[in-house]
């Protein structure tokens, strides 16, 4: 398959942290051609300079080889642009735009992603590298099913639920709710349609953050456990850098692109606070996952993602229904009304 001829749109610590990085070390599979934002400029990332243009001065004609868009720009923008690629041609393009979409008040603008000839949402969370270590430990059989996660500090927001769904193999959300408590903290229960269920404890800090995954019959953890069938999960160290992760006798490696991805940062960190540099390789393995011909985090489910996290603000509550959950039409037909009433249409 020939590699993707790809802009860019956004500048920000996600584009220069993130994406160039990983786009680097796919460049077999992926061209990035020309970076936009609103404002003209030169962006340091990766060791490489990168001239950003002004997209409101891009022609049609200058885009016409571009097959590939990474949209990261502010929830605000993201209507407008996707109306500037639409009338830039490239309706032909593959989209990949990164969380939380589109806002609910921007909901009605969910239409213009069907114009575009693949759309999927950069949501790093689900490609995490130790992710690799549960499916091993979980098909071993040393702790069952996997019924249950607690996500101490370690997850944030609409990321929590797209962890969850990961690590739980989880669809969907049917029900959540968020509890106040002391000092400020709050705690997220949520239950998904295979029954399994998750705890994320508020706020997120990766520095003391942990998680904690249970089965049937035992746990996996970045914490020292005394209980049976307990797996503690450790990054792996070779000169300073991370080149995997272990768990008992399991251990999973990185090739040499993520480790590069992973240097920064205190050797001596454990999982959780590495997820900056983790993210960094999410990115770079849902391009790959594009580059063989599949997708990233699907919209909906980014979507609901946004959707659960906004009820969960908003009241402490969520159940998914017909007019609740935005995988169903009704609902999308509800929100896309609500959304035509909270702004006025883009020109």
């Amino acid at each position: 398959m020939p590699p993707y001829n790809c802009i860019i749109i956004g500048s920000g610590k996600r584009v220069r942290e993130t994406a160039l990085p990983a786009f680097a070390r796919v460049e077999n599979a992926f061209r990035v051609a020309r970076v936009f934002a609103r404002t003209e400029k030169t962006l340091d990332a990766n060791g490489r300079a990168y001239a950003v243009s002004n997209l409101a001065r891009a022609t049609a004609a200058e885009l016409a080889d571009v097959n590939f868009v990474y949209v990261a720009v502010g929830k605000k923008s993201v209507p407008e642009v996707l109306q500037t690629l639409l009338r830039l041609g490239l309706a032909r393009a593959t989209l990949l735009v990164d969380t939380p979409v589109l806002l609910l008040k921007d909901f009605r603008y969910i239409k213009l992603f069907g114009d575009f000839a693949g759309v999927s949402v950069a949501e790093d969370c689900i490609a995490l590298p130790w992710y690799d270590l549960i499916f091993m430990i979980e098909k071993r059989g040393d702790i069952g099913a996997i019924r249950s996660v607690e996500f101490d500090r370690s997850a944030y927001a609409y990321h929590a639920f797209a962890m969850a769904k990961t690590v739980l193999s989880a669809a969907r959300v049917s029900r959540a709710r968020r509890v106040r408590i002391d000092g400020g903290r709050a705690r997220r229960d949520i239950t998904f349609n295979n029954g399994s269920a998750a705890i994320v404890r508020e706020p997120r800090d990766y520095a003391a953050g942990s998680f904690t995954i249970r089965g049937v019959k035992g746990c996996i953890t970045e914490k020292d456990m005394n209980e049976p069938n307990a797996y503690k999960i450790e990054p792996v160290l070779a000169g300073g850098d991370c080149s995997g992760f272990r768990a008992l006798d399991l251990i999973t490696h990185l090739d040499d692109a993520e480790i590069q991805l992973m240097r920064g940062g205190d050797p001596g960190a454990g999982v959780t606070a590495r997820m900056d540099a983790m993210k960094r390789v999410g990115f770079l393995r849902l391009l790959r996952r594009i580059g063989a011909g599949g997708s990233a985090y699907p919209l909906l489910d980014g979507l609901e993602d946004t959707t659960v996290d906004w009820f969960l603000e908003k009241t402490g509550h969520y159940r998914s229904t017909p007019i609740t959950n935005i995988r169903r039409a009704p609902a999308r037909a509800f929100f896309t009304i609500i959304s035509s009433l909270a702004r006025p249409k883009l020109k």
